[in-house]
């Protein structure tokens, strides 16, 4: 589990440093624990750089 952590906390390094982030479709699925790493990079980009989040999703859901 640390080395999963690990990788995790690169990748979102990795993501604080993209001038522009484009984040398409992430609503597609169920939302679950596994997605709050994509608040946590919203979090960590507020007010630094630009993100655009965006998704589809069903009325009915």
């Amino acid at each position: 589990m640390p080395r999963i952590q690990s990788q995790r906390k690169r990748f979102i390094s990795r993501l604080e440093k993209i001038v522009l982030l484009i984040i398409d479709e992430w609503l597609g699925n169920k939302f679950s624990e596994g997605h709050n790493f994509i608040f946590e990079i919203f979090e960590k980009r507020d007010e630094k750089l630009t993100a655009v989040f965006a998704s589809q999703y069903n009325p009915k859901d």
